[in-house]
C-alpha cells in the first residue's frame, strides 16, 4: 500500500510538472510593421493564462551600446495576456528614425523572443527615404499616377502631391526631378 501511495505521489507531481510547463512568446515572421510612428508586433503565445504579463522593450541598439540600458530604450510596456491575443502594439517618439530591436517575456516567460525593425524619416519628396530627392522618388510619383503602385502606406498623399494641387501627377514628378 505504502509504495502505490508513493507512486501515486510521484504522478501526480508529475502531471502537475506539465501543467505548470513554461510560457513561450514568439514574434511571427515578418510580423513587426510600422506606421507613422505606431508599432504593431504579431505574436504567438503557448500556456499563458487570461491575466500573465507580457512585457515588452524596445531599445536602439549602436556600436557603443548593443543591449539595452538607460541610454537606449525608447518604449517598455507591460501588458496583461488577454485570450485570443494576438498582437501588441505600442507608439514610438515622434522624433524616432533608425533601427531598433524589439525584445519581449513575460510571466513564466524563460527565455524572451526578439526582433528587429528600422524606422525611416520621410520628407516631402524623398518617397524612397534614403534622403536624396533624385529619379527614383520621381518614378515613385509617375508610378503613383498611372496606378501602377499604390500610395506608401507610410506616408500620406501631401508627400507625393508637392505642388499641392490636390493631384498626383508628372508635375509632381518635374518637381523632385528639379531638386535633385
Amino acid at each position: 500500500m505504502k509504495k502505490i501511495l508513493i507512486l501515486s505521489i510521484c504522478l501526480i507531481s508529475l502531471i502537475s510538472f506539465s501543467v505548470n510547463a513554461s510560457n513561450t512568446i514568439a514574434i511571427l515572421d515578418n510580423g513587426i510593421s510600422e506606421t507613422e510612428k505606431s508599432v504593431t508586433v504579431s505574436v504567438s503565445t503557448v500556456n499563458f493564462s487570461e491575466g500573465d504579463d507580457i512585457t515588452l522593450l524596445v531599445f536602439k541598439p549602436t556600436s557603443e551600446q548593443s543591449e539595452p540600458d538607460k541610454t537606449n530604450i525608447v518604449a517598455i510596456n507591460q501588458t496583461d495576456y488577454k485570450e485570443g491575443m494576438t498582437s501588441i502594439t505600442f507608439n514610438l517618439p515622434s522624433d524616432a528614425t533608425g533601427d531598433y530591436e524589439i525584445r519581449i517575456g513575460g510571466t513564466n516567460v524563460e527565455t524572451y523572443t526578439s526582433g528587429t525593425f528600422r524606422v525611416t524619416e520621410y520628407s516631402f519628396g524623398d518617397l524612397n527615404g534614403d534622403g536624396n530627392y533624385d529619379d527614383t522618388d520621381a518614378i515613385l510619383i509617375l508610378r503613383v499616377f498611372l496606378e501602377l503602385d499604390e500610395i506608401n502606406v507610410k506616408l500620406n498623399k501631401n508627400y507625393y502631391d508637392l505642388n499641392n494641387d490636390g493631384v498626383i501627377n508628372a508635375k509632381d514628378a518635374a518637381i523632385v526631378y528639379k531638386m535633385n
